[in-house]
C-alpha cells in the first residue's frame, strides 16, 4: 500500500477591500462604545445606590444632630448664665474682712446675723467699757464702706464689761470683686 501525500494547503485571502477596513474598524469601534456604554451604565447604578445610602446616612445623622442640638443648646444657656453668675458675683466674705480690719482689738462679736439682699449685719458685741463701744460706733460711721451704723441696745454684762446690738449697712462696693 501507498501513502499518498496531499499537499494541499488552505490559503485565506486577506481581505484589503476599503470598504471592509471601513467595516472591521465600525464593528470595533461599536463594540469598544458597547462595552463603554455597559460600564458607565453599571457605574451609574452603583453610584446611585450609594447616594441613596449616603442620603439615608444624612437623614439618620441630621436627626441625630437635631437631637443632640436640643440637649446642648439648654445647657449652653446654663453656661453662659453661670458665665453671667461668676462675672457679677458679690462676696459676702469682704463685708467680714472689712468689718475685722475696722474693729477694735478689745471689741468681740458673739452673734452674726447677715441679710445678703438688704446688705445689713445685725452684730451682738462685748467690750470692756462703754467708752469702748462709742468710739467702736463712731470708728464704724466714719468709714465710707458703711453706709449705716446702728446702735440698738446697751447693757452691761453679768460678769463684767458692756454688751451692744449693732446693725451695720454694708456699700454695695463692699460685695464687688473689685475691693
Amino acid at each position: 500500500m501507498a501513502i499518498e501525500i496531499n499537499s494541499r494547503s488552505k490559503y485565506y485571502q486577506v481581505v484589503t477591500s476599503p470598504l471592509a477596513i471601513v467595516a472591521m474598524i465600525s464593528v470595533l469601534l461599536i463594540a469598544i462604545l458597547l462595552s463603554a456604554y455597559l460600564f458607565f451604565v453599571l457605574n451609574i447604578s452603583n453610584m446611585k445606590k450609594e447616594i441613596f445610602n449616603k442620603e439615608r446616612e444624612v437623614v439618620s445623622l441630621t436627626k441625630s444632630i437635631a437631637e443632640k442640638e436640643r440637649i446642648i443648646i439648654p445647657l449652653r444657656d446654663k453656661i453662659s448664665n453661670f458665665n453671667d453668675l461668676v462675672a457679677n458675683h458679690n462676696t459676702p466674705i469682704n463685708a467680714l474682712s472689712v468689718l475685722e480690719q475696722n474693729t477694735f482689738p478689745n471689741v468681740w462679736f458673739s452673734q452674726f446675723d447677715f441679710n445678703f439682699p438688704e446688705l445689713t449685719l445685725a452684730l451682738l458685741a462685748h467690750t470692756d467699757d462703754l467708752a469702748t463701744v462709742e468710739q467702736q460706733v463712731a470708728h464704724l460711721r466714719k468709714n465710707p464702706l458703711f453706709e449705716s451704723v446702728t446702735l440698738s441696745e446697751v447693757a452691761f454684762a453679768k460678769e463684767s464689761g458692756v454688751d451692744f446690738n449693732v446693725q451695720i449697712i454694708f456699700s454695695p462696693v463692699v460685695f464687688s470683686n473689685t475691693l
